[in-house]
């Protein structure tokens, strides 16, 4: 496969139209005429994972934070970001990264998180931006176990949970709309991380809020990432496969 073919892969799983308008998502680095030679996914390109593909002999990655954010007016070697650009362009290395597209897609980090969580009748808000579904009470006493993390919980005074509870799942940093959350009527929203600005307002609110860490509701999607490139790359070689 070329990095060409990869690319194309990854608009299917997480068209580019998704994503939001400030965002950088696509190609990062790399040359789409490239062989690839195997492929990493990860939620952050750091130097852990760069030097990880190196060693296993990857030479493109998949990523869901951009590589690069903002715009780099120089590379400096000895900056941050300037020393893992320096590595991977040295290395050989293609960096992708789907960020707001792959949250929003079929089965992106949103799905991922919700899949989880274990919920059940899940589908989408009015907006396409946030899963809701249900979730039993007692499941929801398990979730700190099944995200493997602690939860920082924001509880009205006075609320009342059901026995089966309506979840609304916001992976990554809470984006401080809850017009959605009242309008599918959740009695739990999961996300990521929540100033402290917007949890005061959420103890106004009629739910309870989890805020179970950014890294810890989004990671659940570099294997499920790795899994559906793979289902993609077992298509195309059956097609490409001469008849017998």
């Amino acid at each position: 496969m070329k990095v060409l073919d990869v690319c194309c892969k990854m608009e299917q799983i997480a068209p580019l139209n998704l994503a939001c308008e400030w965002d950088h998502v696509g190609l990062m680095i790399g040359d789409l005429h490239a062989d690839v030679t195997g492929i990493l996914t990860c939620l952050d390109v750091t130097m852990d994972v760069l030097e990880e593909a190196v060693q296993e002999g990857r030479n493109m990655i998949i990523s869901h934070h951009p590589f690069i954010f903002h715009p780099l007016t120089e590379i400096d070697y000895t900056s941050p970001r300037g020393r893992l650009v320096a590595f991977a362009v040295s290395h050989g290395l293609h960096i992708y990264s789907a960020h707001t597209n792959l949250d929003y897609t079929e089965r992106g980090v949103n799905w991922a998180l919700a899949k989880r969580l274990g919920l059940t009748d899940v589908h989408w808000d009015r907006v396409r931006h946030h899963l809701v579904g249900t979730m039993l009470r007692a499941d929801f006493e398990q979730i700190g176990d099944r995200l493997e993390t602690s939860l920082r919980k924001i509880t009205p005074v006075g609320l009342d949970l059901k026995d089966e509870m309506i979840v609304g799942v916001s992976s990554g940093a809470f984006d401080g709309e809850t017009a959605w959350c009242l309008e599918e009527g959740i009695q739990v929203l999961v996300t990521g991380e929540v100033k402290h600005s917007d949890a005061i307002d959420l103890t106004a609110m009629p739910f309870m809020t989890v805020s179970a860490g950014h890294y810890e509701t989004e990671i659940w999607i570099a294997a499920l990432l790795a899994e559906q490139l793979g289902e993609m790359a077992k298509a195309s070689a059956r097609e490409q496969a001469p008849l017998k």
